[in-house]
């Protein structure tokens, strides 16, 4: 495979551990896809406990404002994988219907549920 050494091509990260590809994209392209950052996204896992008929595994999302949380869950979720057989499987934006269903559902649950106790 030839590629322009200067504009794109694959390298190693510096722990050597990751193999990325870079490339060079126009300036507006580079500030949308840094906005995804800010989007509500979601955390796919499959839990393998089986379900009370042996039949099933558990298929969940959890939701998260933004990438930043999103990745500190999903990382929470890895590292309790070690005990509870979740397995995050993807962290994607949310799609505009999800978006307003989870902002919704969001609302209603911290209308519901009782205030966190605080500690002096």
């Amino acid at each position: 495979m030839k590629t322009d050494q200067q504009h794109s091509g694959y390298t190693k990260a510096m722990t050597g551990a990751t193999t990325y590809r870079f490339k060079h994209i126009p300036l507006k392209e580079g500030e949308d896809l840094l906005g995804m950052r800010d989007l509500p996204h979601k955390i796919v896992t499959v839990n393998t406990t089986l379900s009370d008929d042996k039949k099933c595994v558990h298929f969940n999302e959890y939701f998260a404002v933004c990438l930043s949380d999103a990745i500190a869950i999903a990382a929470r979720l890895e590292i309790a994988s070690a005990e509870v057989a979740e397995m995050v499987v993807s962290i994607e934006p949310l799609e505009p219907d999800e978006e307003e269903e989870f902002l919704s559902v969001d609302e209603e649950l911290d209308k519901r549920l009782p205030a966190p106790v605080r500690y002096k």
